[in-house]
């Protein structure tokens, strides 16, 4: 507490979790949104896991070389990481990110990089898996790397065995022997000693690789992200207002445009027909008025017309002896009936009457009716 206490203020604080804390798997996820995904890690993990998932706090560092749809997860316990925020807390240190030992190496394509710190080392893959290591004889691989780069081949992929193994090991190693190395790994794999550096990486940035997400995200990022959303909350209910407000004025402009048609149509029915005591449906009323005057002055109506129009049609396919002998041509709107009346038809002149209109014909006395009903011959 004291060495925290003593330690600078600073605008960001990396925390950096060793690797013994941390469980990596190579795991299939569904094909969703990385949103989803994230809400699905530890329900994913609960079968690799034999504690209960709820107390693990899992990130998805990207995707896995040994399989299509397989994903790294970097899993910690949550009780652990609860405590060592409180604690730096308390020092009165707020980190902005907590990322992994492993993620302090950079990660190149086809290249694997094996740190050795004394007895004890770590594998870092380049999709960002990363394992522990004991290395209690550097003369020779260790047994977790060999382990590794066995399943490495057996992925279905074949994409994850390395082409280079870059290992780092402090200068104080003793015992450090690439040439056997070689001949247990395998001439095939290029492999290249370094010193650690004293910093991995100048430039660190946490990227997919920080822990300090959901429930443990700083304070100060929550805001910050919340500021980063007000704009397009607000333009969303900008938005929102707008249609809102645009609907509810388009819709009194129709009720005011309805009402006062209505107006018109009663104002309009009240000065034509004075005498009408109730005004239900001014439209249906006048139509029905007018249909009602027309008939009482003798105007044709159109059921009318539609019946003349048959009768000449009638008369101009007969022949003109039968057309000769009509006498009277009536019609009746309801029901739609034409009746023409023939004086002294022979019965070759009924027949060819007959098949020229497909209608009904009546004798009465000398007179004989054609009636056609629905006015169409």
């Amino acid at each position: 507490m004291a060495v925290c206490a003593a330690m600078p203020p600073a605008d960001d604080t990396l925390i950096v979790i060793p690797i013994t804390r941390i469980a990596f798997i190579d795991t299939k996820l569904p094909r969703v949104s990385a949103a989803k995904r994230a809400q699905l890690v530890n329900f994913a993990i609960e079968d690799k896991l034999t504690i209960d998932p709820a107390t693990v706090h899992a990130i998805i560092i990207g995707e896995s070389l040994t399989a299509a749809d397989h994903h790294i997860i970097a899993a910690i316990s949550s009780v652990w990481l609860v405590e060592v925020l409180h604690w730096l807390q308390q020092a009165g240190i707020t980190p902005t990110a907590a990322i992994a030992e492993s993620a302090m190496y950079a990660r190149q394509p086809g290249e694997w990089r094996v740190v050795l710190d004394g007895r004890h080392g770590m594998v870092i893959r380049p999709d960002g898996l990363a394992a522990t290591l004991d290395a209690d004889n550097p003369a020779t691989p260790p047994f977790q790397l060999l382990l590794a780069l066995n399943e490495a081949v057996a992925a279905e992929s074949g994409r994850a065995t390395p082409a280079t193994i870059r290992v780092h090991s402090p200068p104080n190693q003793a015992g450090l022997d690439l040439a056997r190395w070689r001949q247990q790994i395998g001439e095939h794999i290029t492999l290249i000693a370094e010193p650690t550096p004293t910093m991995p990486a100048a430039d660190i940035h946490a990227g997919s690789n920080n822990f300090l997400l959901g429930g443990f995200l700083p304070a100060s990022r929550a805001a910050s992200a919340i500021n980063v959303l007000k704009p397009a909350w607000i333009l969303v209910f900008v938005i929102i207002f707008l249609h809102v407000l645009f609907v509810g004025v388009d819709a009194w402009r129709l009720e005011h445009t309805r009402k006062n048609i209505e107006t018109s149509m009663r104002q309009i029915f009240q000065s034509s027909f004075p005498e009408a005591t109730t005004i239900v449906d001014p439209a249906l009323q006048m139509s029905r008025n007018l249909a009602r005057i027309k008939t009482e002055r003798g105007l044709t109506s159109d059921a009318l017309r539609d019946l003349l129009a048959v009768a000449a049609g009638v008369t101009q396919r007969l022949p003109a002896d039968v057309a000769g002998a009509m006498t009277n041509v009536s019609a009746t709107v309801d029901p739609h009936t034409l009746t023409m009346t023939f004086k002294k038809l022979t019965a070759e002149q009924r027949a060819t009457l007959q098949a020229a209109t497909n209608g009904r014909l009546v004798r009465s006395g000398e007179m004989h009716q054609l009636i056609l009903s629905g006015a169409r011959p």
